[in-house]
């Protein structure tokens, strides 16, 4: 079993110091974890791995250089350090971990078992001292709570159930202050594996660790060897098994954009009232569909789409007039509704599609029957970087829930933390067969697959990509007159 000593001895004296009287004793596999100088650090553990005790370590150990920072740069006192779960009952293991190390320490002052939220202050010794720091815990489950204040160091606890739109929210609240952000979870699916993966080669202040189940020496003396351990190896599948007891992420079986990269394809993107609007659509009726509609500005050659309508069972009239309509940006200048052809023309009731648009929106509609696979072959290409300039051709904003869940980053919007992913048809085995992806779960990406073709034509003609990016350049020649009319495009 390891000792004090085995762990204790792979640290600084200081880092020593404060473990000893906090009470902390990290495993072997936690050393590299807790000795890691990167700002963005992510844990992919195994169950019992000991997720949450590394994530109040990590706090403990960096407290003394947040506060010296702090001290040196003459910013506002306390410190502030957030924990996070996709509800306040996620904190709950992090949150009394560290009540019980500064409570070791002698520095802790006002704390309770309350959660929702949650709160306690760190101070510098006697109780006289004046409050140094305060933790205090946030639910995800709102991401516009994660607001106002500059944390010094955030923890993500069960973070791959923290929706990507909060994890965004929680890594620009780091900026201000050049803080640190930690995330520790099992696998969940969506986003959390795919970031784990890119980040695994450690570039850009960015790095993620595996830490296995059997590594928690403290519950499993015997590591691999554990008689627990083997015995569920052998009753799981390999995929169970390496994510929810090794920590290692398996890609989803069949996704379509392996490619998509939510730490570069997504951020926060806001409308440029500068620049003319199109809207892309894919309608949806059915109880499974989804109705998804995207406000698009093509602005230098980047795809930025700034907002998503992702709707079931609604009518393209309440999609319209209660959804659309209220939306900030609707009085821009919008170019084009670009939308499925068969929704275009087909009639529900009395009104087809694009007769409804018309009539309530004096659109213009633009539809054009093709195969699915010029389409894909269009994303695919937009999800390359720029050559030129090694930014993203495609940009999309954290809170377009539906289309992130369709690339694999995101859980859907009407079945949360279950995959709905674009994937090939698969056999029985997982094997990809057939010529075309699986017609569902992929509503947002047919919207966008027609919005790309629409304005750089398919990856092997290039006749109208050149006009094209002359219009959407920034020049004059793509802003539109008045509404329903469009200057320098098809029309």
């Amino acid at each position: 079993m390891t000792t004090e000593v085995d762990t204790l001895a792979n640290f600084g004296e200081r880092t020593q110091a404060i473990f000893r009287k906090a009470g902390c004793m990290p495993t072997e596999a936690q050393v590299p974890i807790l000795s890691c100088e990167d700002n963005y650090i992510m844990v992919s553990g195994g169950i019992q791995a000991g997720k949450s005790m590394v994530s109040a370590q990590k706090l403990i150990k960096e407290f003394p250089d947040d506060l010296r920072k702090a001290i040196n740069s003459k910013w506002p006192m306390p410190l502030i350090y957030w924990l996070v779960g996709q509800d306040y009952s996620g904190t709950e293991r992090e949150f009394f971990y560290l009540q019980d190390y500064f409570k070791n320490m002698g520095l802790l002052r006002r704390w309770n078992k309350k959660l929702d939220p949650g709160q306690f202050e760190i101070i510098g010794g006697p109780r006289d001292n004046p409050v140094l720091a305060i933790v205090r815990t946030k639910s995800a489950r709102d991401f516009r709570t994660l607001r106002m204040e500059s944390p010094s160091g955030i923890i993500g606890c069960e973070a791959s159930q923290i929706d990507l739109i909060a994890f965004d929210r929680m890594k620009e609240r780091t900026v201000p202050r050049g803080g640190w952000l930690f995330m520790a979870g099992t696998m969940e699916g969506g986003w959390y594996p795919k970031l784990h993966a890119e980040w695994s080669v450690g570039v850009g202040g960015k790095r993620s660790f595996a830490l296995p189940t059997h590594s928690n020496k403290y519950l499993f003396p015997e590591g691999e060897e554990d008689e627990k351990i083997k015995q569920f190896r052998a009753e799981s599948t390999d995929e169970y098994f390496m994510e929810r007891f090794m920590g290692i992420p398996c890609p989803p079986q069949g996704i379509v954009f392996p490619e998509f990269r939510p730490d570069f394809h997504v951020g926060h993107v806001s409308y440029d009232p500068e620049y003319p609007v199109q809207l892309w659509e894919d309608p949806g009726y059915s109880s499974e569909s989804a109705h998804a509609l995207y406000a698009v500005q093509v602005i230098k050659g980047q795809v930025r789409i700034f907002d998503e309508i992702y709707e079931r069972r609604k009518t393209t009239e309440i999609i319209i007039e209660d959804i659309v309509k209220k939306r900030p940006w609707w009085k821009a200048q919008i170019d084009v509704l670009v939308t499925d052809p068969h929704y275009a023309v087909q009639h529900h009731s009395t009104s087809s599609i694009e007769e409804i648009w018309k009539r309530l929106t004096g659109l213009r509609v633009y539809t054009k029957r093709e195969r699915v696979m010029p389409r894909v072959e269009r994303v695919r290409s937009f999800l390359k970087a720029d050559s030129t300039t090694g930014a993203p051709q495609l940009l999309i904003d954290s809170a377009c829930q539906g289309i992130l869940s369709e690339f694999g980053c995101a859980s859907n919007p009407f079945t949360p933390h279950i995959e709905c992913v674009y994937r090939w048809k698969i056999d029985r085995n997982g094997q990809p067969i057939g010529n075309e992806p699986d017609d569902s779960n992929n509503h947002g990406i047919e919207a966008i697959g027609r919005g790309l073709v629409y304005n750089f034509s398919h990856v092997t003609s290039n006749r109208n990509r050149r006009e094209r990016m002359r219009i959407y350049s920034g020049g004059t020649g793509g802003r539109r007159g008045r509404r329903g009319q469009v200057s320098g495009s098809r029309y």
